[in-house]
């Protein structure tokens, strides 16, 4: 049930001239407990000349207390409806383990799909590419 004591207090407090206290809202965690929390910056992206690969530049920071285990299994990028592509290539090699509070920089040499749009995922992180 919504609680109406904030709203009435911001009330009586706009009555009697004095000015509200802001009320922040709860900044929510994670929805998965087993979510794995990590920064992930995108540094570069490019096509090949010859146009039949795609290479992506990462860099991803380890924010949890432990260490961050990451597979190449972990990583691939897909069109819509098309099958998941594994990369090609990754550099530095994989499986490697990412300290607390370390980063890496990772580049990976993907088979270009033919769509303009894919779906990157690493670990339990995705996002659109478009190129």
């Amino acid at each position: 049930m919504l609680s109406l004591e904030p709203i009435i207090r911001i009330a009586h407090d706009f009555a009697v001239g004095k000015r509200p206290d802001s009320l922040t809202a709860q900044t929510p965690g994670p929805t998965d407990r087993n979510a794995i929390l990590a920064e992930i910056s995108f540094l570069d992206q490019a096509t090949s000349p010859d146009g039949k690969t795609l290479e992506l530049t990462i860099a991803i920071r380890n924010t949890v207390s432990g260490v961050l285990h990451l597979s190449k299994s972990g990583i691939s990028l897909a069109a819509e409806n098309a099958t998941p592509l594994a990369p090609i290539t990754v550099e530095p090699g994989l499986p490697a383990d990412i300290q607390r509070a370390a980063s890496e920089t990772i580049t990976m040499t993907f088979p270009k799909p033919a769509a303009n749009t894919v779906v990157f995922k690493i670990l339990d992180f995705s996002v659109d590419l478009y190129f």
